[in-house]
């Protein structure tokens, strides 16, 4: 009797619990990878958002000639711009405030103008120092990232106190 050669069926399924270990192990990897960059790229759109809104609360505050931070909150900031259309109106003011997700700057006389600055935002706070340096507090993200910037600002245009 002649012998055959060939794969026995114990050979066959050994080979194919092996074919998916290593399947299983590369598809692990991928996934793994692919999880990791989704993080990235989260954590960059929170660190974007915040570095938007922070800019843009520097850029504003900096010319400002009347800044005011209310004590019920602090996380509200109003102001005064010299060249704004209402300036000298005790009514008028501007103002950043977190609503929901979004910093708003809004200005104020009679009624409301409002747009949105930045999105994703979780916490706003202000605070004045006693030289009058506006301190900022940005949080962004969601539970999987979270990103924190601080800035601080010296508004230009303040009246200058006389220290004793």
């Amino acid at each position: 009797m002649k012998e055959e050669s060939g794969l026995t069926l114990i050979e066959l399924l050994l080979a194919l619990a092996l074919l998916c270990l290593a399947a299983a192990a590369i598809s692990g990897i991928y996934y793994s990878g692919v999880r990791a960059w989704q993080g990235s790229i989260e954590r960059m759109d929170c660190q974007q958002n915040a570095r938007v809104a922070v800019d843009f609360i520097d850029r504003e505050l900096r010319f400002a000639d009347w800044v005011m931070v209310p004590q019920e909150s602090g996380s509200e900031i109003r102001y005064k711009l010299k060249g704004d259309f209402k300036h000298d109106e005790s009514q008028y003011y501007r103002r950043f405030r977190l609503q929901g997700d979004q910093l708003l700057l809004e200005k104020k006389h009679n009624k409301v103008s409002c747009n949105v600055v930045a999105l994703g935002l979780r916490e706003l706070h202000f605070s004045l120092d006693p030289s009058g340096n506006v301190n900022i507090s940005i949080t962004a993200g969601g539970a999987g990232s979270t990103v924190t910037m601080q800035s601080s600002v010296c508004p230009r245009n303040l009246p200058k106190t006389e220290t004793p």
